[in-house]
């Protein structure tokens, strides 16, 4: 089952080669769970496990979990939210996850706290969204473009500043390099700092820069 393998290879007791898989010289991690919340001086971090259908799938306790997470996150710091699918995307592959989208609202409306940024993955370029809750302007990412070696191509009509639905608009996208990013927190505001990777190594170190909060 796909959780057994997940748990196996991200939340083992301790870091070892897992075994038929040595060749890669990949420890295993150690997560504490697959859903999990850390929290830090600078920061508290929600993750979430979404299972492995298409568009990613929640089950009623992770739902309600995620709810009391998210009210239960301390108020003096910025709160961020991490999942595998992506609620919004706009690449030529697999599209956002309307699942994914609502799961989080209705997270947000039952613990009456919105998060400061949403990070995922799933789809291998990198997408920032914007997000308007309320009064609350979010970014979205989508940073999947980590190295895996088949990047996914943005839909052909994909524009920079279109609104995909009310509050939702997409501010840039690149599916054409690998990358990283960046994130400091500094009292109540998040920054964030995309850098691209061509596939011979030549880095552009600030492609796309955020900043939430504050």
């Amino acid at each position: 089952a796909s959780l057994d393998t997940f748990m196996a290879n991200f939340c083992a007791a301790k870091p070892a080669l897992p075994k038929g898989n040595e060749e890669y010289g990949r420890d295993t991690q150690t997560q504490p769970y697959c859903d999990w919340t850390l929290t830090l001086a600078a920061v508290t971090i929600v993750g979430v496990y979404t299972n492995v259908p298409s568009g990613g799938h929640l089950e009623a306790s992770q739902t309600a979990w995620l709810a009391g997470e998210l009210k239960a996150a301390p108020t003096d710091r910025p709160l961020i939210v991490t999942l595998h699918h992506p609620p919004y995307s706009v690449d030529a592959m697999h599209g956002g996850s309307a699942k994914m989208g609502a799961a989080l609202d209705a997270a947000y409306k039952a613990s009456g706290r919105t998060p400061d940024l949403v990070l995922s993955g799933h789809v291998h370029d990198y997408q920032r969204f914007t997000r308007v809750v309320g009064k609350t302007s979010v970014p979205y990412i989508v940073i999947g473009n980590g190295g895996y070696h088949n990047l996914h191509h943005l839909a052909a009509d994909a524009t920079p500043g279109e609104e995909l639905a009310p509050g939702i608009t997409f501010e840039y996208g690149d599916a054409t390099n690998w990358g990283f990013l960046e994130l400091t927190v500094k009292g109540s505001t998040i920054s964030g700092s995309y850098s691209a990777v061509t596939k011979e190594g030549a880095v552009t170190p600030v492609a796309d820069t955020f900043s939430t909060g504050g």
